[in-house]
């Protein structure tokens, strides 16, 4: 397949709350289910301000509150399918809040997340650019709807962080596939290639289970089992619990390391993984289509 060669210009106004976090402190998939290590979206990209002080107030209470909004500008005036100098805007907004049902005075362990999002505008990319990839990963982020629930899940912790259960609608790429510095769409890399791995067929926001062991200090096991056909602007209910479900289901083993560096060491993780995808999918070389594909993936070790 021919690759085309464009030029985009790209101006990204990130308007937040707050200061966006620096990509050391990212989200792992180890850490226990906790209003500061549990739960992030777009790893740490909503930012959430104090509010003269009613922030905090609600988090002493074990509600948290997140707010993002990301608007971008991009124009091509040279290559790919047209150019347009002038330009066009994507916007797109979330509302996040995360229930610690021990805080709130029930049981110990519990995380109810809620995550409400909106997006206006398709990018340039489609009529303009025509990039394998995409040139702006956060266009269109609702797949044309103006606004969508696309996560309610419940997380439990057991054993001080052994392990970790997940149930209900959720992105699998919270915990699946993660790195510091190349997995967010909001407040790192632009392009598709950079957000997530471009060669696992993660599903759009879905129905299902996601489990995560720490059998060690510095190792974690995670697995999941998400509906394959789901669309995010839905329930799952017409794919997921009607008719015949299809699952994809996914693996992934990491190990901690602190790689030294002068006075300092470095973090960072190795992560390996194994996806299964019952879909069918049309080959680049033959253009057949083919179905119940599997691969391989890993990151490391700054990940």
């Amino acid at each position: 397949m021919q690759v085309r060669r464009t030029w985009p210009v790209s101006l990204l106004l990130a308007l937040a709350l707050w200061q966006c976090p620096r990509p050391g402190i990212a989200a792992q998939p180890a850490a226990p289910a906790t209003l500061d290590k549990g739960w992030h979206h777009c790893r740490n990209c909503i930012q959430r301000g104090d509010f003269t002080g009613a922030h905090e107030t609600l988090k002493e209470l074990g509600i948290d509150v997140a707010l993002g909004f990301t608007t971008v500008w991009q124009s091509n005036h040279r290559g790919g399918l047209r150019s347009r100098p002038e330009g066009k805007l994507a916007t797109s907004w979330d509302i996040e809040a995360a229930l610690d049902t021990e805080e709130l005075g029930f049981w110990p362990g519990g995380l109810f997340v809620a995550h409400l999002e909106g997006s206006d505008g398709t990018g340039i990319d489609e009529r303009y650019v025509g990039s394998f990839f995409g040139t702006d990963g956060d266009a269109d982020s609702t797949g044309g709807h103006d606004l969508q629930f696309s996560e309610y899940f419940y997380e439990h912790t057991f054993g001080g962080g052994l392990l970790s259960l997940r149930l209900g609608k959720m992105d699998a790429t919270r915990d699946l596939d993660t790195n510091a510095y190349a997995n967010d769409e909001c407040c790192q890399f632009l392009n598709g290639a950079f957000v997530n791995n471009p060669t696992v067929p993660f599903p759009d926001y879905a129905l299902g289970v996601l489990a995560i062991v720490r059998p060690v200090e510095g190792f974690y096991l995670a697995a999941t089992a998400l509906d394959a056909e789901a669309e995010g602007c839905k329930s799952g209910r017409d794919t997921l619990l009607g008719g015949d479900p299809q699952w994809f289901l996914a693996a992934e083993a990491g190990v901690e390391v602190a790689l030294p560096a002068g006075e300092k060491a470095l973090p960072g993780t190795y992560r390996v993984g194994l996806w299964r995808d019952p879909l069918n999918y049309e080959r680049l070389d033959n253009g057949r289509e083919e179905s119940s594909e599997w691969g391989l993936y890993a990151r490391g070790p700054r990940g």
